[in-house]
């Protein structure tokens, strides 16, 4: 599911509606927020969703996501113990495809 919304977010950016961005900014932060992590589930999994979100945020986060980083820390602040194996997903994939891509 993931790999599908990376390949729409890089081969078909142009034809997301604003609407459709909101739409799909909610739909992960909600599953991340909802989300728990454990230990049995795969890490390509966790990977995944950190490069997807990336991926967004790398395409909308000065116009329409300027609030980024504020959306994932209140979500860290909300559950520190389950999502700091995923913040530091997020930063080393933004490192990763960003500052290094």
């Amino acid at each position: 599911c993931f790999s599908a919304i990376q390949s729409m977010l890089l081969h078909r950016y142009e034809s997301i509606t604003e609407k459709d961005f909101f739409l799909l900014k909610n739909k992960l932060l909600s599953w991340l927020g909802e989300h728990q992590p454990n230990v049995k589930e795969i890490v390509i999994i966790r990977n995944k969703f950190a490069q997807t979100i990336v991926y967004l945020f790398h395409l909308e986060y000065l116009q329409n996501w300027p609030n980024f980083f504020d959306d994932i820390f209140k979500l860290l602040n909300e559950q520190p113990e389950s999502m700091l194996d995923m913040l530091c997903r997020i930063l080393t994939s933004i490192d990763e495809i960003i500052v290094c891509g």
